[in-house]
This record gives C-alpha cells, sequence and structure tokens, in this order.
C-alpha cells in the first residue's frame, strides 16, 4: 500500500481498508480503536525522547528571534513612553505560531520518511479558504495549534515530495457550529458582560469579609486596582477589594466595570482608534531571521522558510497594528484613571497582554499575576508567558521553581518577588 490516510477529524463515511492510517491525535486513536481500524500512532514512528532532542536549542534561538524581532520596532513609543514591543507583549501566542509548525512537521515528516507513500489523504474538518489563515484563533488552539496546521504541512511537503495529495472533509456538528457562532456574537454585547459581572461580583459578596484574606493583602487596601480579568481563583480577592476600597475597576471581554465600594457605577466599552501608520512589512532581523530558517531546515532535512515567512507575514500585516492601537488605548485608560495595581491571571487576551507589559515596565504601576504552577509539558511557558513585578502561585514547591526559572531568563525582567497565593486562590 502506497496512500497514507491521516486522520486528524474521525469520518465513519470512510474506507479505511486499504490504506495506512496514522491517527494524528488521541480522539482520532480513540475512534479509530473502539471501531477496530488498524492504524499506527505517533509513538509508533517517534519516541518522546527523540521528539525533544531539540528543544533546549530550538528554545534558546526562538527567543533570540523574538528578541531581534522586536529590535525593529524600538524606535515605536507607546504615547512617546514605553518601548513597543509585540514579541514581548504576545510571546505565548507568536511562540505557539511557530512551535506548532516545527514540532508537526518534525512529526509529519518523519511518517512520511518511514511509509514512502505515493499518495497522501488527509481527513479533517478543516480546509483553508481563499482567506488568509488566521493563525491565532480557531477551535483547536488550546490543543497547541490553530486549526489548519495539518493542512498546510501535509499539502506543502506533498508538493515539496511530489505526492499526491487530496482531502476529505468532515462536517463538523451543527449544533456545535452554532453554538460557536451564537458565542462570538454574544460575548461582546453589554447586556451580557453586565450580567456576567452582577452574577459574579455580586454572588455570595456579604459572605466575604477582611479575615478570610491573608494580611499580606491588607497594602491594596485603600488603591486604584483594575483586574485585568476574573477568571479562576480571583473571587476572594476581587470582593477583599471592592468591600476596602473607594474605587475599583474590573475588565471583562470589552468591557471595563467601575464599582465604587461594593456597588457598580457604570459600565463603558474599550474602543480602538487607528494609531497606526507604518507600511512597512516586518521579516525580522535579517541574520537572526537567516539563523532561525537554517535551524529548522537542519533539523528537519527539508526548508520550510515559506511557511515561517508566511507567519511572520501574518504577524506584522494582522495582529501588530491592533497590538499597537490597543497599546494607547490601555496607556491612555490607565492614565486617566490613574491605576496604581494592575491584577490577572492566566486567561489572557490582546487587551490583558498589554495591560501586563505596560503594567510591568512602566514606573507608574504594578503588575501581579496569579498562576495555578506550570505545565509540565511546556516547562518553556514560566518566563514566555507574560512580564509581571509580582508572581504569585500555589504552593512552595511552585515557587521554587518559578524563582529558578525567572533567575534563569533575560526575555522579561525578573519579578521582584514570586510567592505563594494558596490562601485566595
Amino acid at each position: 500500500m502506497n496512500r497514507i490516510v491521516f486522520v486528524e477529524d474521525f469520518s465513519p463515511n470512510f474506507d479505511y481498508s486499504k490504506h495506512l492510517v496514522v491517527a494524528l491525535d488521541g480522539l482520532s486513536h480513540y475512534n479509530l480503536l473502539k471501531r477496530d481500524i488498524a492504524h499506527y500512532c505517533i509513538s509508533d514512528f517517534m519516541e518522546f525522547k527523540s521528539y525533544l532532542k531539540y528543544a533546549d536549542e530550538y528554545n534558546e534561538i526562538r527567543t533570540s528571534f523574538f528578541e531581534s524581532c522586536d529590535e525593529y520596532f524600538k524606535s515605536m513609543r507607546i504615547n512617546d513612553d514605553l518601548a513597543f514591543a509585540p514579541f514581548h507583549i504576545m510571546p505565548m501566542q507568536f511562540a505557539c505560531i511557530f512551535d506548532s509548525l516545527f514540532s508537526q512537521s518534525l512529526i509529519i515528516l518523519e511518517v512520511l520518511r518511514q511509509l514512502n507513500p505515493k499518495d497522501v489523504i488527509l481527513i479533517s474538518s478543516y480546509k483553508p479558504s481563499d482567506k488568509a489563515i488566521n493563525y491565532i484563533n480557531g477551535d483547536k488552539i488550546e490543543r497547541g495549534y490553530y486549526d489548519y496546521l495539518n493542512y498546510e504541512i501535509i499539502n506543502y511537503f506533498s508538493k515539496y515530495f511530489d505526492y499526491r495529495f487530496n482531502t476529505q472533509i468532515v462536517n463538523k456538528n451543527r449544533i456545535e457550529k452554532i453554538k460557536g457562532w451564537v458565542k462570538e456574537k454574544v460575548k461582546n454585547k453589554k447586556v451580557f458582560n453586565l450580567y456576567q459581572q452582577l452574577n459574579k461580583v455580586y454572588k455570595d459578596r456579604i459572605d466575604i469579609n477582611n479575615n478570610s484574606i491573608d494580611t499580606s493583602f491588607d497594602y491594596l487596601k485603600g488603591k486604584k486596582v483594575l483586574f485585568s480579568n476574573q477568571s479562576w481563583g480571583l473571587d476572594k480577592l476581587i470582593k477583599f477589594i471592592l468591600n476596602n476600597n473607594n474605587t475599583t475597576f474590573i475588565l471583562e471581554n470589552d468591557y471595563l466595570f467601575k464599582y465604587q465600594g461594593p456597588r457598580l457605577k457604570n459600565t463603558s466599552k474599550l474602543k480602538c482608534k487607528n494609531y497606526w501608520k507604518s507600511n512597512q512589512v516586518y521579516t525580522g532581523s535579517q541574520e537572526n531571521s537567516k539563523v532561525f530558517n537554517n535551524f529548522i531546515q537542519n533539523a528537519l532535512g527539508v526548508p520550510i522558510e515559506d511557511l515561517i515567512q508566511r507567519r511572520l507575514s501574518y504577524i506584522n500585516q494582522t495582529i501588530v497594528p491592533s497590538l499597537f492601537n490597543k497599546s494607547y488605548v490601555i496607556d491612555n485608560m490607565l492614565k486617566t484613571l490613574k491605576i496604581e495595581y494592575i491584577i490577572g491571571n492566566m486567561k489572557y487576551d490582546g487587551w490583558r497582554y498589554i495591560l501586563a507589559y505596560i503594567g510591568t515596565y512602566k514606573k507608574d504601576y504594578e503588575f501581579i499575576y496569579f498562576t495555578h504552577g506550570y505545565d509540565m509539558f511546556d516547562v518553556d511557558r514560566t518566563f514566555l508567558e507574560l512580564p509581571c513585578n509580582k508572581y504569585y502561585t500555589m504552593n512552595n514547591e511552585f515557587k521554587d521553581y518559578l524563582a529558578k526559572q525567572f533567575n534563569n531568563q533575560n526575555f522579561y525582567i525578573k519579578p521582584k518577588k514570586v510567592l505563594v497565593s494558596s490562601e485566595i486562590l
């Protein structure tokens, strides 16, 4: 058999019996296994250790590459004050764009080399349209890659090695599609956000008293505090601040909620203006871009510079102008509100990444960050996630680990303190 069928999303209508079938993830493996369909898993072609053999060197080169990317923007200032550094504002998102390309290319290339097909078929719910690919958002982004990653890589290698390539599209669940569409339409509506705010903040508010929070947070009493989100773990601290401060602000989605004491005073929506005037095409510094490309080509044995440049073009043309505009809005908002402390946790988007960056690097503010610890699968995430002045985690084991990781990197300034926050989580 000289035909490989890569299964990203299982299709019950496809005849798998005459092909070499390869499951691309755990869910497709499960669906094939429970139907007794013979297939390979990624582990049949690549051991986990060999998959990680480039990790340390790759992380160093990628971080250096990001540093060089921001050198290009160093002359651009946010309100003529703080340097605009998009790769320091959203490093995790940008790392995901390049890391997923490299890691998934390693896997797919190894499968192709070992099975040496003439034909390749991809069964998936995702095939790009004529529109530009969105490398940031998508259904699969929580798995560490965007929706069309496998299609893009397999299509590219099929052309490079002269394979015949076809796709079979699996129709997504109609109910799930409708739910996704409704969620996107509703989440930035004022009524929805107001309901969410009242439900989260006023629920059990009376039960929260000063004794429920460790006294180490007393320095926040009477201060102008902005919560950059209110996801898991921050409820007690939010209610503590509301009960002890005259004015507090909470940002949820695109809406800013102003509280006087524990009572909601008013609501406003953050709106972008166009401050972006650059029409230059960004490709990163030539030397570091070449080093990054060469490393990946040497590791794979195949050049994928075109795929890398697509991502850089997307970042420059789509993400960077939006970040720059939002940075102006956030900087103006913080000055107008006279904010002193910004508090957030691991749920982040464009507004909140900017808040973390400005809050950390401008001496007028202090950015306090809460997290549950670190991810086993991604040690490098510790210092590529976002900057902060104080970093709270769950226990002493995480605290010691994170303090060491921050001290071993130069991508961000080191936090003033790494602390334990189990009292409020």
